[in-house]
């Protein structure tokens, strides 16, 4: 299966899920109907936007869609309404699974920025998936970095209603960029506003294997903070717990003293 056939289906299974959520209280979602009677709810209503928005969704995402038809009715649907996140969101997703990583970077950030200034019920979710997705593009659109930059700032400062794990996502982003241009103080300053622990105290892995005493309590696991040392086990023996830096947000429970499957604990 080619990439651009797995994310076409990774996505469709998103944005169907977010479709179904959205028509919550009975209301029959649009890919119950079929393709064909979505595409003759389109032609007979060619000014209608949400005839022509399920249609481009339909078109890129349902298994019978067809792919120039998609790109005809996304274009079309976005002339009724240039600012409807989801409407982007799958501009952004038809162009990079054609190649074009630019128009598709260009779609997802624009994603986000509708999603902070007039979310509607899945704006949120569908920005924080377009911020996953963009990353994607780093090594094929022209600009990548200061694009990013100047789209993403200022909602990292001012997220509005973007939702906690939408901003959360920026600030990722954002921190890996600052990470390559050495800016150190802009890292943790993100890692702050985050709410990132900059510090963190790890006990483990406790074996021998994994999941062998689930049912059990480990010595983490009592009240107060981490002890100085633990016995992990069998061949492991008593092992100092030690304290890991996180990479801005993102923390890496590996490379301790044990090389191995078991239960690892952390505490900030």
């Amino acid at each position: 299966m080619s990439p651009a056939t797995q994310t076409r289906g990774a996505l469709a299974a998103l944005v169907l899920a977010l479709s179904s959520v959205s028509a919550c209280g009975g209301t029959t979602t649009p890919h119950a109907l079929g393709i064909e009677e979505i595409r003759r709810r389109a032609q007979a209503a060619p000014q209608d936007p949400r005839a022509q928005a399920d249609w481009a969704e339909a078109e890129l995402l349902l298994p019978d869609g067809d792919g120039e038809a998609a790109e005809r009715a996304i274009a079309h649907a976005l002339e009724l309404r240039p600012d409807e996140a989801r409407l982007t969101f799958l501009r952004g997703l038809e162009r990079q699974v054609h190649g074009e990583p630019d128009a598709a970077l260009e779609a997802f950030l624009r994603t986000v920025t509708l999603a902070a200034e007039r979310p509607d019920d899945d704006a949120a979710a569908l920005a924080e998936v377009a911020l996953a997705l963009l990353t994607e593009l780093d090594d094929g659109a022209a600009g990548y970095a200061p694009r990013v930059r100047a789209a993403l700032e200022p909602l990292f400062a001012r997220p509005g209603r973007i939702g906690p794990a939408a901003h959360h996502a920026i600030g990722s982003v954002l921190a890996e960029l600052a990470y390559r241009r050495g800016a150190m103080d802009e890292v943790r300053a993100i890692a702050r506003a985050n709410g990132c622990p900059s510090e963190w105290r790890v006990a483990g892995p406790f074996g021998p294997r994994q999941l062998l005493g689930f049912d059990r309590a480990l010595g983490p696991e009592a009240p107060g903070p981490l002890e100085a040392s633990y016995d992990l086990g069998p061949g492991r023996g008593v092992r100092a717990t030690r304290t890991l830096e996180p990479r801005a947000c993102a923390l890496h429970l590996g490379g301790g003293p044990v090389v191995g499957a078991g239960s690892t604990y952390a505490e900030a």
